[in-house]
Parts: C-alpha cells; sequence; structure tokens
C-alpha cells in the first residue's frame, strides 16, 4: 500500500542510493509516494515523516459535511424539553388566570429543578386547549421562575434545533388559560426535522446518541425514545430515580443495513444477561431521526435536557 512521505533533512540533493538501493536524491520538503517496504527504509533513517493526510468531506443535501474518521454533530442541543404534569385535578401544572401564560404545579417535580433552570429558554409541552385557552397541542416557549411557578408564551417549537425558535420578544400566551390541564400520556414528538444523510455513516460508521433527561421522583415511568424513520433505535427510561445521562449507539457491520447496538437503556459501561441489540436500517438512504417522550401517568413531569447525535463515518 503506498505511504506518502516527507523528506524533512535539511541537505541538498540527498541520495537514497545506500538505503534503497535506488538513484533519486531528496530536496527539503519533497514528497513522494513509495511502497510500504521502501517508506519503512526510508522512515528508519530519522530524515522522513509521514505526510499529513488530505481530509476531503463529503456535503449532504442537508448541508451536513462528514469527513472519514472525524466526528460530525448532526443535532446538539441542551434548550430542555418539558412535559408537565397535570391531571385536571391537584397534580401538576395549573394556569393562574388573569391573563397571559403565568403557572403554578401544585408540588415541584423535583427540588432544585425549576430554580435550577430559571432563566434557561424551555419549551413546554401543552395539550389542545389547555386552561381553556383554545390553544393547539405543541411545544410552547416558557420559563421556569422558582421550583413551582414560571410562565409559558405563544410561541411554539416545530422543527429542528429548538435554539432557532426562542423568540427575541416573547409573544403573550393567548386565550387567558386557567386552571389545571390535562396532560396527555400518549408518546409526543420532541426533537424533529433531523435527517441522518445518505451513506453518511460509509460500511464501517458509528451514530451516538449522548441524552441526559430528568423528572420527578415518583414512580410513574418516564420514556425518551431515539427513533429512525419511526423506528424506535433506543430508550432512556427513568421512574424513581430520573436523573441520568447516557451515551447510547448503532455501529454499521460492514454493510449499510445492519447494525450493532446498544442495549435498550444500558449505554457504555453497563452489563446485561440478555441477548445483544441488532438493527437493520438502511443507512444508504436519507432516514429522518426524532426524539419522543412520554409520561405514563399525567402526574408525572419529564424533562429532556440535552440530546446530541455524533456521527463518525468510515469506509
Amino acid at each position: 500500500m503506498p505511504i506518502e512521505i516527507k523528506y524533512t533533512g535539511t541537505q541538498q540533493r540527498w541520495p537514497e542510493l545506500a538505503t534503497t538501493g535506488k538513484q533519486s536524491v531528496w530536496m527539503p520538503g519533497q514528497i513522494e509516494e513509495r511502497d510500504d517496504v521502501e517508506a519503512g527504509k526510508l522512515l528508519a533513517t530519522g530524515l522522513f515523516k509521514t505526510a499529513p493526510v488530505v481530509l476531503t468531506a463529503t456535503l449532504s443535501a442537508q448541508g451536513v459535511e462528514s469527513a472519514q474518521q472525524i466526528p460530525v454533530a448532526l443535532y446538539s442541543s441542551a434548550v430542555p424539553f418539558v412535559l408537565p404534569a397535570g391531571d385536571g385535578g391537584t397534580n401538576g401544572l395549573a394556569f393562574n388566570g388573569g391573563g397571559g401564560g403565568a403557572f403554578t404545579f401544585g408540588a415541584a417535580p423535583m427540588a432544585g429543578l425549576g430554580s435550577g433552570l430559571a432563566g434557561f429558554p424551555c419549551f413546554f409541552r401543552l395539550p389542545a386547549n389547555a386552561g381553556g385557552s383554545g390553544c393547539v397541542e405543541g411545544w410552547y416557549y416558557g420559563n421556569w421562575l422558582t421550583d413551582t411557578t414560571g410562565i409559558i408564551y405563544g410561541d411554539r417549537y416545530a422543527s429542528g434545533n429548538p435554539s432557532s425558535a426562542i423568540p427575541s420578544s416573547p409573544t403573550v400566551f393567548p386565550g387567558s388559560p386557567t386552571g389545571r390541564i390535562t396532560q396527555t400520556i400518549s408518546v409526543v414528538t420532541a426533537v424533529t426535522g433531523v435527517t441522518l444523510p445518505a451513506g453518511a455513516m460509509g460500511l464501517d460508521g458509528e451514530l451516538q446518541w449522548e441524552v441526559s433527561v430528568c423528572g420527578d421522583t415518583g414512580g410513574a415511568v418516564k420514556n425518551f425514545v431515539w427513533n429512525i424513520n419511526g423506528i424506535q433505535i433506543n430508550r432512556e427510561q427513568t421512574a424513581t430515580f430520573p436523573i441520568t445521562e447516557k451515551l447510547l449507539s448503532i455501529h454499521n457491520a460492514g454493510v449499510f443495513n445492519k447494525q450493532v447496538s446498544s442495549k435498550w437503556g444500558r449505554g457504555i459501561g453497563l452489563v446485561d444477561t440478555v441477548s445483544p441489540s441488532f438493527t437493520s436500517i438502511d443507512t444508504s438512504i436519507d432516514n429522518a431521526m426524532t426524539v419522543s417522550m412520554q409520561i405514563v401517568a399525567n402526574t408525572a413531569t419529564a424533562v429532556l435536557l440535552k440530546s446530541r447525535w455524533i456521527l463518525t463515518k468510515k469506509g
């Protein structure tokens, strides 16, 4: 296999005859390709080094550049997605009334969560007609103020990186909502509008999902799921110990449509006794990726704190 080497000596017209048996001479800074045997002999003189490899990147239709063995972030955000509790009774988020989107929780989902996020841009999931406002279901921009209070505005997240949906001047939440919301226990899509470009993984590349989540400490299950084209690839699930951060991955197995995958919710460094996980996603075509969330009881609160997909192309 040819190796590109560079002469780093200072002698003009340095002869390689005694080293390789060839009549060639070298000038300072000269670069050539040699077979691995000749390159090895020349490198052993201490007068040569391997030349730097020029990396070329492939630009996808989505504007994602991928180069061999260089990690690329397909998506990266620490704007929290909050799926708040609300049972229509005494638990969860209730609008204060009197106009605007000021809210109060019946009890703090977790000590230090709301106060820690005070001032952070967040997106809160509201059901349709939340508090009798007539609003549509969706992710609404808002801020925590304390562990139990905050305010939600009329601006919404639809797709892509949520930082692009943060308003410079938030609009007042419409409809003068009042009272406790009744939250859905169905699966809702949080992060959307992210594409794994066709062929971007290569035959032996890896795609990692770094995820950090939290929520209330009640026993109700909270699910955070990585989906590719609607297929569940991996999941982080919490309940009474809701704070967790994981690194989960799929790795192409020499072909575009077979992957060795992380065990569901296990991640790097954790052990298991059940069969390993495998997927069959065709990565030779564009694939839509999402993160979905679910609370199995509407007395629970789930928070996606950060999410990142890192792509490393190989082959």
